[in-house]
C-alpha cells in the first residue's frame, strides 16, 4: 500500500462471478497520526495500486461488509464529529464514488463488529 496507515477499513470489489478484482483501502490514521479520508485501490490482476476517490470525511476504526459486488463501510470515528452511525457504500463504477445509505446504525459506533446475515434467518413480519 503506497500510504502507510493503521485502523483503516478494507473491502473487496467483485465481478459478476463473485471473484475479487480489487481491494479498496480507505481512511485510517496516517503514519504521523493524522486521520485520513484517503482511498487506495489494489488491482488484483496487475497487483498495482492507484489512488481512489476520497471518503466524504475522515473515518477511522470502521468496518466493511460485502454489499452486492462491492462493500459498505459501517460506523467508525471522525475527528470533531465523534463516533459515526453512517453506512457508506462504495460504487466501483468509473472513478469510484461513495454514497451514504438512508439507513443508519441504531447507535453510533467505532471498532464494532459487522457481518451479513441471510434474510431467511429472520422470521417474516406480518
Amino acid at each position: 500500500m503506497p500510504t502507510a496507515r493503521y485502523l483503516l477499513t478494507c473491502g473487496a470489489v467483485r465481478n459478476d462471478a463473485g471473484d475479487a478484482t480489487s481491494i479498496v483501502a480507505a481512511g485510517g490514521f496516517g503514519s504521523a497520526g493524522q486521520q485520513s479520508a484517503a482511498v487506495e485501490i489494489l488491482s488484483l490482476a496487475s497487483m498495482s495500486w492507484k489512488a481512489g476517490t476520497s471518503l466524504p470525511r475522515v473515518i477511522v476504526s470502521a468496518r466493511a461488509v460485502p454489499f452486492r459486488n462491492s462493500f459498505a463501510i459501517v460506523g467508525g470515528h471522525s475527528s470533531g464529529l465523534g463516533d459515526r452511525d453512517t453506512v457508506l457504500v462504495y460504487d466501483p463504477a468509473g472513478a469510484g464514488s461513495w454514497k451514504a445509505l438512508p439507513n443508519k446504525l441504531g447507535m453510533a459506533r467505532r471498532q464494532t463488529v459487522a457481518f451479513n446475515v441471510r434474510k431467511d434467518v429472520f422470521p417474516k413480519c406480518p
